[in-house]
């Protein structure tokens, strides 16, 4: 296996004897997770869409994703607008859209839970602005890479570049491998388990709604 990404703390290949299905698919998978080449880096497309300009995707090192997450969101958002949505969900759900307020504000609300949001497979969350008709927005998805929609591909190159990321011509991802997703369930004290977290975070948005 030459991986060099650092998974977060709840996401692992699982070992041979936790695979299931036929003998077959199980050495199949097996040796494809030996075959895995998971590293840092991101690649860019094109868009189609006329709501924005290019996507890209990213792989970062667990300890340094949620500094990604807020540089982006602050290089790429508005700063002042209150038009920012928070998105939240689960891997088995779609996101759920939250309420609005400005990009800073949704980071200060995130900030207290940054570790269980980079770190807990059970969690997906993002932010997105589409004030104008024009989309930006950063998610972290279920297995922890960004996805990231931009207006500009030079200005999200030198972004990501300037995060010590590498621009690849191809990107494995995590979510294209068999996983075990464990829940962190004593991660945050105010939240030991995802409803209670989920719960958490819809108060603190209420509350910043609010101010």
């Amino acid at each position: 296996m030459s991986s060099t990404l650092v998974f977060p703390d709840g996401i692992r290949f699982p070992a041979r004897e936790e695979l299931t299905g036929p003998r077959a698919e199980r050495d199949r998978l097996w040796a494809r997770i030996g075959r895995a080449n998971l590293r840092p880096g991101f690649v860019v497309r094109a868009s189609e869409e006329p709501e924005f300009q290019v996507f890209a995707e990213a792989n970062v090192d667990a300890p340094g994703l949620w500094s990604a997450f807020s540089t982006l969101v602050r290089a790429l958002l508005p700063a002042g607008a209150e038009s920012c949505q928070l998105l939240l969900g689960d891997p088995d759900s779609e996101l759920e859209p939250i309420a609005r307020d400005s990009a800073g504000r949704w980071l200060e609300v995130l900030e207290p839970y940054a570790h269980r949001l980079v770190h807990d497979a059970w969690v997906q969350f993002g932010l997105v602005d589409d004030a104008g008709g024009k989309v930006s927005g950063v998610l972290v998805t279920p297995t922890k890479h960004l996805q990231v929609w931009a207006q500009s591909r030079d200005l999200l190159v030198d972004i990501l570049g300037g995060l010590g990321l590498e621009e690849l011509s191809e990107l494995e991802l995590l979510a294209g491998y068999p996983v075990v997703l464990e829940p962190l369930t004593s991660s945050i004290e105010e939240a030991p388990d995802l409803e209670a977290l989920f719960s958490k975070l819809r108060e603190d948005s209420s509350e910043a709604a609010e101010e």
